[in-house]
């Protein structure tokens, strides 16, 4: 590794965010704002996201990496996400780097979970991950009778729901920036559509659990959660894919916490690039 990169954690420096979303818009192809990430990881109510990153002898940035907070009610809990190297100091370690900064940052007994492809998956269990399952694709065939089957929501989302639940939903799905997303009334919960994908978040968490059906969405969900008879009689087509949900640390209660966090919905509705 060249020795004079150095690391660091993000603190309140609005110049290494905005070459951090520089950096990224250069690597994805489009453009991300500094507002964008602002909003993501600094505004979230939840509190802001663990960064670290990189810079070399010039003092430019060239790596950098989040650990994003999610909502979850049993335990404090990370996604980590925008994870970018430049391309002229890839396979210098700086990934394996970053992501140990990152977790030295996790509370005690907090709960990380994120869900790689076959190209990253390597190495995250390397650094300890464990594999909860594979993701599997939904596509449901009836799709275009969404808007006869669930009415539309406009405004803000049910008072039944805890305030700090509440809040943080109206933040993660509020129309502003590059997030575009309209809502649905189901019967158990919430339907979402970002205009590619549709998920379900479910109200009343223990009666629902992981037994009811996909209805008329389309995403991803994890191997095992809905029977073949589910999927069959909302008219759902499961395609295999390449992403799988890991978590950190890996452990039996872990894996037990990942099953809460699961009931709360669709897998595609805990990705931050849903």
């Amino acid at each position: 590794m060249d020795e004079d990169v150095r690391f660091f954690l993000l603190n309140d420096d609005t110049d290494i965010l905005r070459q951090y979303s520089n950096l990224l818009s250069e690597a994805y192809g489009k453009y991300i704002s500094y507002e964008f990430m602002l909003n993501k990881h600094i505004s979230n109510p939840l509190g802001s996201s663990i960064i670290s990153y990189a810079l070399n002898s010039e003092g430019k940035l060239i790596a950098a990496r989040a650990f994003w907070r999610m909502y979850n009610e049993s335990v404090v809990t990370y996604q980590p996400c925008d994870t970018i190297t430049h391309k002229d100091y890839q396979g210098k370690g700086l990934f394996t780097k970053l992501t140990r900064i990152c977790l030295n940052e996790l509370p005690g007994n907090a709960l990380v979970i994120n869900f790689p492809n076959n190209q990253s998956l390597p190495g995250y269990l390397k650094l300890g991950w464990a594999i909860k399952g594979r993701n599997v694709k939904r596509f449901s065939l009836n799709l275009r009778l969404l808007q006869k089957k669930y009415s539309k929501i406009s405004g803000c989302l049910p008072a039944k729901l805890d305030s700090k639940y509440k809040t943080y939903l109206n933040w993660r799905f509020s129309n502003k920036l590059e997030n575009k997303y309209t809502f649905y009334k189901a019967a158990d919960g919430i339907v979402i559509d970002n205009g590619d994908q549709t998920g379900l978040i479910r109200f009343g968490f223990q009666s629902c659990g992981r037994n009811r059906g996909p209805g008329l969405t389309k995403g991803y969900f994890l191997r095992g959660q809905y029977s073949l008879k589910q999927l069959i009689l909302s008219l759902s087509l499961p395609l295999n894919c390449n992403s799988r949900t890991v978590f950190y640390p890996s452990s039996k209660q872990s894996s037990h916490e990942i099953d809460d966090l699961i009931a709360y919905g669709d897998v595609n509705i805990f990705m931050d690039t849903f």
